[in-house]
């Protein structure tokens, strides 16, 4: 009997045991993940970094209220599948003095297969201290089945004493609409 008992016992113990390890219905794991594959102007949302910068500024310590345009960062769309991407931009200006008022355009642009976008801005400068200064700019691209936050490079602004007394901007940048054009072989 105490045989037959403990048979019975071990039954009951193992189904109890089965049926807990049983009950997992559903698991679900999240996880972000970074990784660079490629640089900036070979990736599936390509942009152009200029001397590791979206762009260089140059522009003379007071531009007499002048506020002058500028490439602030080209974004391409090289996505093998045609797709039609949507991006915009996201500056931190909380590195520029006061003085130095840079805005750059935030608003959404379509950017069809295998073309580029600009993403301009406009500078100007109010007796600002010469020097070189930086805006990261991060890149925020959409489409259908994805996306991604792409941390860009930086602008570079440097500004100079104005030596001749010159009431004009003195801009100068190194990324134009023509320089595109090396970058999408």
């Amino acid at each position: 009997m105490k045989k037959y008992i403990g048979i019975v016992v071990a039954i009951l113990l193992s189904v109890v045991a089965i049926g807990t390890y049983g009950n997992v219905v559903h698991y679900n794991a999240d996880r972000d993940v970074k990784v660079k594959v490629t640089c900036h102007v070979k990736e599936y949302v390509p942009i152009i970094c200029c001397k590791g910068h979206s762009n260089i500024v140059y522009i003379i310590n007071d531009t007499h209220g002048l506020q002058l345009p500028f490439i602030a960062i080209a974004v391409g769309n090289k996505l093998i599948d045609g797709k039609t991407l949507h991006a915009y931009v996201v500056p931190d200006y909380s590195q520029l003095p006061s003085g130095l008022h840079v805005k750059i355009e935030q608003n959404t642009k379509t950017i069809f297969p295998r073309t580029w976008r600009f993403f301009w801005g406009v500078i100007k400068t109010e007796d600002v201290q010469p020097g070189t200064y930086y805006v990261p700019i991060d890149v925020y691209a959409y489409w259908d089945g994805g996306s991604a936050k792409i941390e860009s490079c930086s602008l570079k602004i440097v500004v100079f004493k104005s030596s001749c007394g010159c009431r004009c901007g003195c801009l100068r940048c190194d990324l134009n609409e023509r320089s595109i054009k090396d970058f999408d072989e």
